[in-house]
């Protein structure tokens, strides 16, 4: 999932720091040593707590037949009639691009709860999720999680992929960290020219998508 969806699927929760945890895994890169450090300690804190939903989220929605059967789906209209090239991780871009368009949809069709989502975030207290990730055994997480937090507060990373041409470029930006070379630019401006369509597609499906904690709610 990506950033609002694990927000949407733990969506009665009040404290901002549970949010945190819940960010944390896709904020931060190399951030599985710390989940293992919990998972052998034990999750204490609302951060801690948070961190735990995130890979438990991840977990059920990336194991679920909809979830899978969406992912083929996009991949098979952004390729558009085109083989599939062997040159291109083209599961990783349907992959990641399905996430993002279920933020989209979901984004555009509870701005109740993005409007809550947002008050959350500027609660965070950074200072108070650096010393929880010293006390989870990681410095060098919490050392460069300040400035990375405080660029994704300000530039409002979580809503920018309503737009379509943000969304590609957070793909492509992704892709390039993950591959080191970026998309092809026929892709993107498949990408581009579907995003509204795929976004109406994903949302039509999402309460498949959910994971089933979140519909009890």
């Amino acid at each position: 999932m990506y950033f609002f969806s694990h927000y949407y699927t733990e969506r009665h929760l009040s404290d901002p720091h549970h949010l945190a945890g819940l960010l944390l895994p896709d904020l931060l890169r190399d951030f599985t040593p710390v989940y293992h450090h919990l998972k052998r300690s034990g999750a204490e804190g609302a951060c801690a707590e948070g961190i735990m939903a995130h890979y438990e989220g991840d977990r059920r929605f990336h194991a679920s037949a909809a979830f899978r059967e969406l992912e083929k789906a996009v991949l098979f209209e952004i390729l558009d009639g085109r083989q599939r090239p062997s040159d291109i991780r083209m599961s990783l871009i349907a992959h990641l691009l399905t996430e993002m368009l279920l933020d989209r949809a979901l984004l555009s069709e509870h701005p109740e709860h993005a409007g809550r989502f947002e008050r959350l975030l500027a609660e965070i207290k950074g200072d108070l999720v650096c010393r929880e990730l010293t006390r989870m055994g990681s410095e060098s997480l919490s050392a460069s999680f300040a400035d990375r937090f405080s660029h994704f507060r300000k530039s409002h990373v979580p809503f920018r992929i309503s737009e379509a041409a943000a969304l590609a470029d957070s793909l492509n930006r992704t892709y390039i960290f993950v591959c080191k070379v970026p998309m092809p630019a026929w892709l993107l401006e498949n990408i581009l020219r579907q995003t509204d369509e795929l976004t109406e597609f994903v949302r039509l499906k999402q309460d498949a998508l959910i994971p089933p904690k979140a519909l009890i709610l």
